[in-house]
């Protein structure tokens, strides 16, 4: 009876070791998994940065160009938007009379 009851105990010692030892490959997955999550949120955080220097520098570029076509809109002398009617007269258009 006690070698029954030894391979129970060898039985329940083995498969406490092998929940161990998956236990220790969870553990270390997870450990593997945060470490590429770190990488890629350091990753994001970086193409995020040069998004946003670049959406910057082309908002700054734009804002410029529409600053200098302001300008140089205020410096053409004024246009007359309603200018006088012209008269007609019979010769501007000839053999029409």
């Amino acid at each position: 009876m006690n070698k029954v009851d030894e391979r129970k105990h060898e039985t329940a010692e083995q498969v406490l070791a092998d929940v161990g030892a998956k236990i220790d490959q969870l553990i270390e997955a997870a450990v593997k998994a945060k470490t590429q999550l770190v990488k890629k949120e350091e990753m994001a955080v970086i193409h995020s940065q040069f998004a946003f220097k670049e959406l910057k520098e082309g908002l700054e570029s734009a804002w410029a160009e529409l600053a200098k076509a302001w300008r140089e809109h205020e410096s053409l002398p004024e246009i007359d938007q309603n200018p006088a009617p012209r008269k007609v007269e019979e010769d501007d258009f000839p053999g029409t009379c």
